[in-house]
C-alpha cells in the first residue's frame, strides 16, 4: 500500500507540474497576436482537465442542456460554438450556483457538433446534439456483456480474446465448508474485473437489461457484433439469455439456488482461461433463491413471443423456487466462508424485500391470487419498497406492481403503492431532494464504492417514478444523472471507457490488464468517499473497476431517457441574460479576451434583458412521457436545504450492495 501511495503522489505531482506549464503556455498563446484561420482556446485531452463540464457524448435536440463552469468571478459569459464552422450559435450570461456557474443552452437544438467557450477563454470538450446521440454508446454498453462471458472462447475480442475459461465442474460446499459434490456451473458473465459469477448482483443486471429492452425495443438492434448477431433476436436479449441459462444451472431440483461460483483462491492478473484454481459453489440461500424467482418470472414474460419454450422453462423455474421459499419460511441464511475470500458471515433477515419482488413478478406473469396475497402481506410488513441496489432490490417489485393489469388489485391499494413510490422518490435524501440541492444534480452524494452505479440506479428510479406518477421534473433530474456520468462532473470525465474526450484509460479489469488492452463501453465505479476523489488506475477497485451491474444501470436509464423526454423550458436555473451572437465567431471572442474588449464593444451592445428563473408550484403532467411539465424551483433557493440533507447523508450508514440498501 505504501508503494502504491508513493507512486500515486508522484504521479499527482507530475500532473500538477504539467498543468501549470500548460496553463502558462496557454496564457502566452492568448497574449501573442494570432492571425488567420480559426483559433481555439484549448484542446481537451487526457492531461488537460477542462473547467467547462458538459455531457461529452451529447444531448437530444429537445432535451435540457446545462454546462457547469468553474470560475471565481462574479460574472461569466458563455458561447455555444459550432465545432465545424467556428461560429457562435448562442450566448448568454451564466448564473452562479454555489462555487460554479450554470450555463443553460437548452434552446440550441439543431443537430451538429459543438463546444462551449467562456468569456475567460476556456472551452469544453466537443459534444454532439442529435436524435441518435446515444445509439453508439448504448450498443457498446450492451456489447460489454459479451466481453464478460465465461465458459466460452472469445475469438473476436482483440487483445481481450481468450480460449474457453472455467469450463470444468465446480465443487459444491455446505455451510461447514465441507465438500458435498460437484455440479456443472459453466457459463454466465464474469461479475466485474474478477472472474467470480454471482446470482445476487447479476440478478439485478440481467433484470435491468430486460427492462431496458421492454421500455424501448427500437433502441436495441441485432448487429452489435456478438456471435448471435443477425439471428433475428435483439442482441441485448441474446446476452440476457446467456446469463439466464447459467442461472438455471445454479438451481437445485428442490428449487433452491446457489448464490455464487468462484475460484477458491485469489486470482492474480491473468487471462481467465489461465485460471488454475478450484471452482467452488456456495450453499443455497433464501436471498439468491428469491432473486432468482423474480428474474425468471420476469424473463418468462419478456421471452413470450420470442421463444415460447424458453419462456415456459423460466416460468417453471420461478415457480419451483417459490415453492422452496414457502417450504423454508425461516430462511437459509449462512454463506460458506472460504480462506482468502471476502464473502463471509451470515445475514440478519430472511430477505423479505426479495420475496416481495418475486411475488410481484410472479403475479404479473401468472395473475394468480396467491402471489398478490403475499405481496400485500409483505407490503404491510415492510412497506412499499423503493431501493434499486442489488443488496436490496424491492424497488423492482414496486415498479412491477402498478404496471400489472389485473382486476384483483383494488384501486385504492394500487393508488397507495404508486403514491408511496412517488413520495419516496421526492423525499428520500438519495433522490430528487438531493439532486436539486447541488450544482451537478447528483441524486446520491455519499460516494459509496461504485458511486456511478448508485447514480445510474437513482436515475432509473427518477425516470420510472416520473413515468408512473406523470412527473417530468423527475425526468429532468434523471437526465442530469446521465449528464454527470458522461462528463458533467468535477473530474470532467466521461466515466465510460472509449467515449467522450476524457475517459478512463486503465480500468480495473482482469483480461484488460493481462492482455494489454482495454475493455470498451465499460462504466467504471467513479468517485469514492468524496466527490473530488477519482483515480484512473488498474489497481483501484473502488474507483476504476468495471461491473455488469454498473453497465446495466446506465443501459436501462438510457432506455427510459429515449422515451421520457423533458422540454427546454423546464430547465433550471436560467441564464441571467442572453447575448446577440450575430456574426460572432470563436476567433472574435478570443480576440476580445486578448484585447480586453467588453462584450458590448464586440457585439454592438445587443443583449436581452435579464431574466431570472421562475418558480411554480408542484404540478401534474397531463400527457405521458412526451408531455411538457412544470418548471422546477430554482436551485439556488434550495442550497440551504441541500446542506441539511448532506449532513443527514453523512450520518447514514452504508449497507451491503452499494447505494441505499
Amino acid at each position: 500500500m505504501t508503494a502504491l501511495a508513493g507512486k500515486g503522489d508522484a504521479m499527482k505531482t507530475k500532473q500538477r507540474i504539467f498543468q501549470t506549464i500548460f496553463a502558462l503556455c496557454l496564457s502566452v498563446a492568448l497574449l501573442v497576436g494570432m492571425t488567420g484561420g480559426e483559433v481555439y482556446a484549448m484542446e481537451t485531452n487526457e492531461e488537460n482537465v477542462t473547467s467547462v463540464k458538459v455531457n461529452q457524448v451529447g444531448y437530444y435536440p429537445d432535451a435540457s442542456k446545462i454546462a457547469v463552469i468553474s470560475g471565481s468571478g462574479t460574472k461569466m459569459d458563455f458561447y455555444v460554438i459550432d465545432a465545424d464552422t467556428g461560429e457562435a450559435v448562442f450566448g448568454a450570461q451564466a448564473q452562479r450556483v454555489g462555487r460554479s456557474f450554470c450555463a443553460n443552452f437548452s434552446e440550441v437544438s439543431e443537430e451538429g457538433s459543438y463546444y462551449i467557450l467562456t468569456s475567460e477563454g476556456k472551452r469544453s470538450p466537443t459534444f454532439r446534439i442529435a436524435e441518435n446521440v446515444y445509439q453508439e454508446l448504448t450498443d457498446a454498453l450492451v456489447k460489454f456483456f459479451y466481453y464478460q462471458r465465461c465458459g466460452c472462447a472469445l475469438t473476436d475480442a482483440g487483445l481481450l480474446s481468450h480460449k474457453a475459461c472455467h469450463d470444468w465442474d465446480a465443487n459444491v460446499y455446505d455451510v461447514n465448508e465441507k465438500k458435498t459434490g460437484t455440479m456443472d456451473a459453466v457459463g454466465g458473465w464474469h461479475d466485474a474485473g474478477d472472474y467470480g459469477r454471482y446470482i445476487l448482483p447479476q440478478a439485478a443486471a440481467v433484470y435491468q437489461l430486460m427492462a431496458a429492452w421492454s421500455k424501448n425495443p427500437r433502441l436495441f438492434g441485432d448487429a452489435t457484433g456478438i456471435p448471435e448477431s443477425g439471428n433475428g433476436v435483439p442482441d441485448i436479449l441474446d446476452e440476457c439469455r446467456w446469463e439466464l441459462n447459467w442461472m438455471l444451472k445454479m438451481q437445485e431440483p428442490d428449487g433452491g439456488v446457489h448464490p455464487q461460483v468462484h475460484s477458491k483462491n485469489f486470482i492474480p492478473t491473468m487471462m481467465p482461461d489461465k485460471d488454475p484454481y478450484e471452482l467452488a459453489v456456495t450453499p443455497v440461500t433464501t436471498e439468491s433463491t428469491a432473486k432468482f424467482a423474480a428474474v425468471m418470472a420476469y424473463a418468462s414474460g419478456i421471452f413470450r413471443g420470442i421463444d415460447e419454450a424458453f419462456a415456459e422453462r423460466c416460468l417453471r423455474a420461478a415457480v419451483l423456487s417459490w415453492r422452496f421459499l414457502e417450504a423454508h419460511p425461516e430462511g437459509l441464511l449462512d454463506l460458506v466462508s472460504f480462506t482468502q475470500y471476502s464473502h463471509t458471515g451470515t445475514r440478519e433477515s430472511v430477505d423479505l424485500d426479495d420475496i416481495y419482488w418475486a411475488a410481484a413478478e410472479l403475479f404479473r406473469v401468472t395473475g394468480e391470487k396467491v402471489y398478490l396475497d403475499k405481496f400485500i402481506s409483505l407490503q404491510g410488513e415492510i412497506g412499499t419498497q423503493h431501493d434499486f441496489g442489488w443488496g436490496s432490490a424491492g424497488g423492482f417489485g414496486t415498479i412491477a406492481f402498478p404496471e400489472t393489469d389485473s382486476e384483483l388489485i383494488g384501486a385504492d391499494f394500487r393508488k397507495q403503492i404508486l403514491a408511496d413510490y412517488v413520495a419516496a422518490t421526492v423525499s428520500d435524501p438519495y433522490r430528487l431532494s438531493t439532486s436539486v440541492s447541488n450544482v451537478y444534480f447528483n441524486a446520491d452524494t455519499n460516494w459509496w464504492w461504485g458511486s456511478n452505479m448508485c447514480i445510474g440506479n437513482d436515475a432509473y428510479q427518477l425516470y420510472s417514478a416520473g413515468e408512473l406518477g406523470n412527473r417530468s421534473d423527475f425526468w429532468i433530474a434523471g437526465y442530469r444523472q446521465i449528464d454527470y456520468l458522461l462528463g458533467e462532473n468535477v473530474h470532467s470525465t466521461c466515466f465510460v471507457t472509449d467515449f467522450g474526450s476524457i475517459f478512463p484509460k486503465t480500468p480495473l479489469h482482469g483480461p484488460s490488464k493481462a492482455g494489454g488492452g482495454r475493455i470498451p463501453g465499460a462504466l467504471v465505479g467513479g468517485a469514492y468517499e468524496r466527490e473530488d476523489f477519482y483515480e484512473d488506475s488498474p489497481e483501484n477497485y473502488y474507483c476504476n473497476e468495471v461491473s455488469c451491474y454498473y453497465n446495466s444501470a446506465l443501459v436501462v436509464t438510457l432506455a427510459y431517457a429515449s422515451v421520457c423526454r423533458n422540454t427546454a423550458e423546464e430547465v433550471i436555473p436560467g441564464n441571467l441574460k442572453k447575448t446577440d451572437v450575430s456574426g460572432l465567431t470563436a476567433a472574435k471572442i478570443l480576440e476580445r479576451i486578448r484585447n480586453g474588449t467588453s462584450e458590448e464593444e464586440t457585439t454592438g451592445g445587443k443583449t436581452d434583458s435579464a431574466t431570472e428563473p421562475t418558480t411554480t408550484g408542484a404540478g401534474q403532467a397531463s400527457g405521458g412521457c412526451q408531455s411538457a411539465m412544470r418548471e422546477m424551483a430554482p436551485m439556488a433557493a434550495l442550497l440551504a436545504t441541500g446542506a441539511l440533507i448532506r449532513k443527514r447523508n453523512r450520518n447514514r450508514k452504508k449497507q451491503q450492495g452499494g447505494c441505499v440498501q
